[in-house]
């Protein structure tokens, strides 16, 4: 008998509506050691396996929670993009059978462990550095094991995990990396030089971003997985490196990262036009 564990997000009704339909899954199954939680929940019980319902928000929310646990987490779709949460309603029963089963494909996930002013925090995407309320440029100058990177002058900065290249670092101009690569990605957001682009750095780097005492570095924000979000000041220093411990993400089965990329952004597909005229 496993321990399920289900996190659902309780502001969309489609997750109540198909936690329901699940927990009646569940009793017919006997499978009567389920415990129901909402992902605002501030503490999360040890379990054998974790089912979140929601979306890809969902499981950030999770993450920092679920990680330290080393629960395996099944991702539910019920939001946009579905990408960390690859499966469908439709087909989430068999996949939660094969999970409870031991017959699906477990991934791990890098994560960040990121410092500011005496405080820890847990990333599984990204943590950004940005102007607030300020629409002026910020100043901010980054170190990588000590050694000088780059002063970059923009919008703010981006370091994500591969999980987080197709996140808001993408958005920025950043590469598509693949999740099982061992590197940080380096963003800027609307940089004010040419050259100043993103850059990929190993995972065993300490970076190291001070928030410089210039004219226009104030409302400074932190946010960390786009969940959370600090107000930082000028002199600030942020430090972001590989953290102990790794999201363990249960992956479908019929589906790989390449067929998720082409399924979700139609990455690398033909247009419509040129696909007619093959």
């Amino acid at each position: 008998m496993k321990k399920i564990l289900v996190v659902y997000n309780p502001i969309k009704p489609e997750a109540v509506a198909e936690l329901k339909q699940l927990k009646k899954w569940f009793y017919s199954n006997k499978q009567n050691e389920v415990t129901a939680l909402p992902s605002d929940a501030k503490i999360l019980p040890n379990a054998d396996i974790c089912i979140t319902l929601g979306g890809d928000g969902t499981i950030l929310r999770v993450a920092k929670k679920i990680a330290p646990l080393g629960i395996p987490v099944l991702g539910v779709n019920m939001g946009f993009l579905g990408f960390l949460a690859e499966t469908d309603p439709v087909e989430m029963f068999p996949i939660i059978e094969k999970a409870i089963a031991g017959k699906v494909k477990i991934e791990e996930r890098m994560m960040l462990d990121i410092e500011s002013s005496g405080k820890s925090y847990l990333a599984l995407n990204d943590c950004v550095i940005r102007s607030g309320s300020s629409s002026r440029v910020i100043l901010l100058n980054v170190k990588v094991n000590n050694l000088a990177l780059a002063d970059y002058i923009g919008d703010g900065l981006i370091i994500s995990t591969p999980t987080g290249s197709t996140a808001y670092s993408l958005a920025a101009g950043g590469p598509i990396v693949s999740p099982k690569l061992p590197v940080f990605i380096v963003s800027p957001i609307c940089p004010h030089t040419l050259s100043q682009r993103p850059i990929i750095l190993s995972s065993d780097s300490n970076i190291v971003t001070e928030v410089s005492k210039y004219k226009s570095n104030k409302n400074i924000v932190i946010s960390i997985d786009g969940q959370e979000n600090f107000n930082i000041s000028s002199g600030a220093v942020i430090s972001v490196k590989k953290s102990k411990y790794k999201l363990k993400l249960i992956t479908h089965p019929g589906k790989s990262y390449f067929n998720i990329l082409r399924a979700k952004f139609n990455w690398g597909m033909l247009s419509d036009v040129r696909r007619t005229n093959r």
